[in-house]
């Protein structure tokens, strides 16, 4: 190997070790990613629920971390055991097979919690109901800094938490809902934009012997709501207190089983060299 190789070789180390150090020693931004892993540490992650939620429902919680169409494809269509499946993600996707699967459990006593930003057309429209984008006078902004984006309001419908506000910034989600058959519905909660908007963001829904609660704002219930704003860890806790005396089937979402659920061979194979 030549002299001038070689000086060229060193210098080439000596950058890379330098952008190292300046990368490591850099503020990195953080990451608002609404992944919504129970074993996450991002701040819309799952991490402090996790650990809370036992002491909430007596021990009762089972995490199921497979399709929920297998847990319900087990039961026994006719005599079904009344629970509560819980769902808090940003988006919970349910199809209409699965959609019947958990009808007839609700109509049988079960309860379907489910807090996200929009819902899937086959439940809201099963529901007659109708939960679309909110629009208020200050957009919501997404830099990193937190400082930049709006604030909102939430509160209760139940008299005796009337007059209590949870504020929280920043907006994720906007979407309310705009209308209801009020034969079977009763609103449990609203949201208050900064122009004084105001929209109804927390549901309950009669359904044979059960019922379907619905919540918009799931990251109520992340690291940085749950971490940052103690007000708003009375506020998860109340919304969990609308849910009945049921063992609670906590259908989640894990960064290890995501990852696995992306391999493919193809992606095995062009994994290595």
């Amino acid at each position: 190997m030549s002299r001038a190789l070689k000086i060229y070789l060193i210098l080439f180390a000596v950058l890379i070790a330098v952008t190292i150090a300046i990368d490591r020693s850099r503020e990195k931004p953080l990451d608002w990613s609404q992944t919504y892993y129970l074993d996450g540490k991002k701040p819309l992650d799952l991490y402090v629920m996790d650990r809370e939620i036992d002491h909430l429902f007596n021990d009762s919680v089972i995490r199921y971390d497979k399709n929920p169409f297998e847990y319900f494809q087990q039961q026994d269509s006719a005599n079904v055991k009344k629970e509560t499946y819980l769902f808090i993600r940003e988006y919970v996707y349910i199809d209409e097979a699965l959609l019947n699967k958990i009808l007839n459990a609700v109509r049988q006593g079960s309860t379907l919690f489910i807090a996200s930003d929009g819902f899937t057309s086959y439940l809201t429209d099963t529901l007659r109901t109708s939960c679309d984008y909110a629009t208020f006078k200050n957009p919501v902004g997404f830099s990193s800094k937190t400082g930049e984006r709006d604030s909102l309001r939430l509160s209760f419908s139940k008299e005796e938490w009337s007059g209590v506000e949870y504020s929280y910034s920043p907006v994720f989600g906007q979407y309310a809902f705009l209308y209801a058959d009020t034969a079977a519905v009763t609103a449990l909660g609203y949201m208050e934009f900064s122009d004084e908007t105001k929209y109804i963001n927390f549901m309950e829904f009669r359904f044979g012997e059960g019922k379907i609660i619905l919540h918009n704002q799931p990251v109520v219930f992340s690291n940085y709501s749950l971490l940052s704003n103690e007000p708003l860890q009375e506020y998860a806790e109340r919304v969990l207190s609308y849910l009945p005396d049921q063992p609670v089937v906590w259908f989640v979402q894990s960064q290890q089983n995501s990852a696995n659920r992306g391999k493919t061979p193809l992606s095995v194979v062009f994994g290595y060299p």
